[in-house]
């Protein structure tokens, strides 16, 4: 009987090494950014990474920080309107619903906000949502309505 001699050949290192790889990609692209580095969308509430936000603007010497232009517009026309009531994103991990804008999980039976639509209703997880997805799928730059049907093979 021949003996055979175990080795790692140079095509199981470089497996090794792309694993090791995606991995580290994969946990660095999911570190959160630091509360330091985030401001809340006075309009929306929702997070934005402050050193690149899709809008700015200052009011009385402050800097506010935007997730999109439609949401800076809607501040600088009426300020005072959303100072000192940020509104509050909710996410229930357990919930049973999905939030049609921002996709967090939402609790039907108290959500933070809520809408009809004509196959039942719809639960956004704060007003901010809510006001996005009753503007309809065109307010939010760079969205568009999209028609999706199956057609019968021949």
């Amino acid at each position: 009987m021949m003996g055979h001699e175990f080795s790692l050949g140079w095509n199981l290192w470089l497996n090794i090494v792309a694993v090791v790889s995606l991995l580290l990609t994969f946990a660095l692209s999911r570190r959160s950014v630091s509360d330091e580095g985030v401001a809340i969308d006075p309009v929306c509430g929702m997070q934005v990474a402050k050193d690149s936000p899709a809008a700015v603007a200052d009011v009385d010497g402050v800097r506010y920080y935007f997730c999109a232009p439609r949401c800076q517009d809607r501040f600088v026309k009426e300020p005072a309107k959303f100072l000192g009531q940020t509104p509050v994103m909710v996410e229930d991990p357990d919930g049973d619903a999905t939030d049609p804008i921002c996709g967090m999980k939402v609790n039907s039976k108290q959500p933070p906000a809520q809408a009809d639509s004509p196959t039942g209703p719809v639960y956004f997880c704060s007003e901010g949502c809510r006001g996005q997805w009753l503007a309809g799928p065109n307010a939010a730059p760079g969205t568009q309505q999209v028609s999706l049907s199956r057609k019968a093979k021949p």
